[in-house]
């Protein structure tokens, strides 16, 4: 995790969002990992966020299908399902 907020800061100095978003993608997948699950949702609308700024749908929809997986892995039904939902709206748009 130390080497994630240390390429975080890096990345927030130099600026570089599309970095930026790889660090929140994996440090999401890391705590999600770990089963920590409001923080890794938190790591994840950080993403969204900046993936929305760059107008990448596609990616803004594989974002919401972790979170439906995160959330089905942990047997929580309805978030899996809600965030399916986001995801295939988005994806229709394509």
């Amino acid at each position: 995790m130390e080497v994630l907020e240390k390429a975080e800061n890096v990345m927030i100095k130099d600026n570089n969002t599309d970095g930026l978003v790889s660090v929140f993608k994996t440090k999401f997948e890391y705590l999600a990992e770990l089963k920590d699950f409001m923080r890794a949702e938190i790591t994840a609308f950080l993403a969204v966020d900046l993936i929305q700024k760059i107008g990448d749908i596609k990616e803004e929809a594989q974002m919401y299908l972790k979170l439906s997986e995160m959330y089905k892995n942990n047997n929580d039904e309805k978030a899996a399902l809600e965030y399916m939902m986001k995801a295939n709206k988005l994806l229709e748009q394509i």
